[in-house]
């Protein structure tokens, strides 16, 4: 129950006009429960201080920029100390999802009205979520570290095959395109000619600053290229709506909460990982998951773990179009951000 309380406090963020002072209770019963059961644990001085400094960081975040997914996802990483993740764990995470994912797409049938830019005008359409392809990518990714150890050709093209029918239900392009990452990635780096390559190596290692930069530049640029218009309709409006919270917002160490609105007559919705991070966590939350996904990728890549790269890679693509990067729930990559930190840090 001590669990449920602040969950509950937090959620109420997108309830109520009075619900700050409930995020900060909130955020600080969530930083006492994970005290609670880390104090069960023998951890290293170095980790202690390392989860020590997430946490402080998590809960500012929390205060400056009114987001908690950073906050869940540090409390996992602490979490895993002492759990084996092997294959069973990504199984058993696989099954549930897998189930959880029929339901949400039997339940989101009908669709729902959203606002989106076509032929260069803001209109509003029926469609379905796209936290919907977010969830298969997601359970996608855990039957890779399942199958790992005899991943075979049939297996990527029947991932290309559901990702297609998936793309067909849900209507996620950007979803689409970064499976269609995955699936490329999978399948030259399955050559060891092709993965010693320098040029590949690098592209992969530095793939998370390669998409931040890019979304970076698209947004700062937008209304200097025909490209970018063009560009900027396929994407349906996100780098229009990039470059308006740049232009919006000044870029602060620490972040700042920013106005986003779905409504039909009022769109502005911010849906770019890269930029939402500097923007609304801030330039040091930006700088350090940059740092820490090519520290992650590199370690992947060293020790011949193709098929993380590729998972890696294929997020650090979805996070140009989507903003959930930092959120565990739905990203399947904070299960290798554990692993690296407690094989790195001792």
């Amino acid at each position: 129950m001590a669990f449920f309380l602040p969950l509950l406090a937090i959620k109420l963020l997108n309830i109520t006009a009075e619900s700050r002072l409930l995020m900060m209770a909130g955020a600080i019963c969530f930083v006492f429960f994970i005290l609670f059961v880390a104090q069960k644990r023998r951890y290293s001085k170095n980790f202690a201080r390392l989860f020590a400094l997430l946490l402080v960081y998590s809960v500012i975040l929390v205060f400056t920029c009114e987001k908690q997914g950073f906050l869940f996802s540090v409390a996992m990483l602490i979490l895993m100390k002492d759990v084996d993740m092997n294959r069973n764990v990504y199984k058993i995470s696989f099954i549930v999802g897998l189930i959880f994912l029929f339901i949400a797409c039997y339940l989101s049938r009908h669709g729902g009205e959203v606002i989106r830019f076509i032929n260069g005008e803001w209109r509003t359409i029926m469609k379905r979520s796209n936290i919907l392809y977010v969830s298969f990518t997601a359970v996608t990714c855990l039957y890779l570290l399942i199958k790992k150890n005899n991943l075979f050709f049939r297996h990527i093209l029947c991932i290309l095959i559901s990702s297609y029918l998936m793309y067909l239900y849900a209507g996620a392009r950007t979803g689409f395109v970064s499976m269609l990452v995955l699936v490329f990635s999978l399948i030259i780096l399955r050559s060891e000619y092709i993965s010693r390559l320098k040029f590949v190596r690098y592209s992969c290692i530095l793939s998370p600053a390669i998409c931040a930069g890019v979304s970076w530049l698209s947004a700062f640029k937008y209304g200097d290229s025909l490209i970018l218009i063009w560009l900027d309709k396929l994407v349906q409006g996100r780098i229009y709506q990039g470059n308006y919270f740049l232009n919006l917002y000044d870029i602060k160490l620490f972040g700042q909460p920013i106005y986003e609105s779905g409504n039909s007559d009022d769109y502005y919705v911010l849906d770019s990982a890269y930029l939402d991070m500097l923007i609304c966590e801030g330039a040091l939350f930006f700088v350090l998951w940059v740092f820490v996904n090519k520290a992650v990728i590199k370690y992947m890549y060293d020790n011949n773990r193709m098929i993380e790269v590729a998972i890696l890679i294929m997020y650090s693509v979805y996070g140009i179009c989507e903003t959930f990067l930092p959120n565990c729930f739905l990203n399947i990559s904070w299960f290798l951000y554990g692993e690296y930190l407690y094989a790195r840090i001792k």
